[in-house]
């Protein structure tokens, strides 16, 4: 993979979300655990892992280099800013806002590639792999997803928003790239798609409502358009497309920003990130305030439940190059 373009697709893993909620259609008493590692290891001995897709016929599961190691980092980024993985305390909430912190950052990158001047085909797939890899992660309710248990509620629901306009953003330039088709470029748009649809569709298990939860109608249309089968998505797909549908039939927009939407921006991603960082973040969003092993020793000291640094025996170069990981 080392040898890959960023923007080249290969072959991952098929996500256990999946394999469970295919598993609770069935209604069975299957362990999906069990199911989700006899997938894993039959994928592993046909050499599909890391792959690339154009060496691999019929490799559903595909996502952009860059997407993949955006995705990778976000999973070790959430462990970094759990206490409980450090055996120290800090303050109750202090996970789902390192979480928040993290998508923060995606934001960021996301904007970055958004601002760009000449949104040529390497701007514009960069801004699919965050996207991608935001999609991704947030399907996880104990990792990244867990980002919803801050104990601020406006704040949540804007973030939310804001991915979701990022989401839609996205789309949107793929479609006025010519690429919002069948035989799309973005050979992974079903399935990103079908991310969004999935958690678009659990926002008010989260207590999302309103202008936080606006922007997955307009998913729907998306994938509509794109003329993608809708086994071509997730599991779930073919039934959250009817879902949200039928959600939305008799809803009127609550898109707080229908008035701030233009042609070259008709989902107003820049105003509201504007906002967002007025309200919530400062002129600087993201950053690596909660991340643990950015700590200086005697403040992890502080707060361990045995008063000694918990990383001690880690050398300095693996902390700061990020590499620390765990099973």
């Amino acid at each position: 993979p080392s040898a890959l373009s960023d923007h080249k697709y290969i072959c991952v893993p098929r996500p256990f979300f999946d394999v469970e909620a295919e598993c609770a259609s069935k209604k069975s008493k299957t362990d999906p655990f069990a199911v989700y590692k006899k997938i894993n290891e039959k994928e592993r001995k046909d050499d599909l892992f890391m792959r690339s897709a154009s060496e691999v016929k019929k490799c559903k599961w595909i996502m952009l280099w860059a997407g993949w190691k955006m995705y990778i980092d976000l999973g070790r980024q959430a462990k970094y800013c759990d206490p409980d993985n450090f055996s120290m305390y800090i303050y109750n909430d202090f996970r789902p806002y390192g979480l928040v912190e993290q998508l923060e950052n995606m934001v960021v990158a996301f904007d970055k590639e958004y601002k760009k001047k000449t949104r040529d085909e390497t701007t514009l797939f960069q801004m699919w792999a965050v996207v991608s890899a935001i999609g991704l992660a947030i399907q996880d309710e104990n990792g990244i997803g867990a980002y919803v248990l801050i104990d601020d509620g406006e704040r949540t629901f804007a973030l939310t928003g804001l991915i979701g306009s990022a989401f839609l953003t996205a789309l949107h330039a793929i479609e006025e790239a010519g690429e919002l088709k069948k035989d799309s470029k973005f050979l992974d748009l079903p399935l990103v798609m079908g991310y969004f649809l999935e958690y678009g569709y659990n926002l008010p298990d989260f207590s999302i409502d309103g202008d936080g939860a606006a922007w997955p109608r307009h998913a729907i249309a998306y994938y509509t358009k794109s003329k993608a089968s809708p086994s071509q998505g997730i599991f779930s797909t073919p039934q959250r497309l009817k879902d949200l549908a039928e959600r939305y039939e008799d809803e009127e927009d609550e898109d707080e920003y229908i008035n701030k939407r233009s042609k070259k921006d008709p989902w107003a991603w820049t105003a509201r990130l504007k906002d967002y960082k007025n309200q919530h973040g400062g002129q600087k969003l993201g950053g690596k305030h909660h991340d643990i092993t950015k700590m200086s020793k005697r403040e992890r000291a502080a707060h361990a439940f045995d008063g000694k640094d918990p990383l001690a025996g880690v050398p300095a170069q693996v902390l700061k190059d990020g590499l620390l990981d765990w099973e």
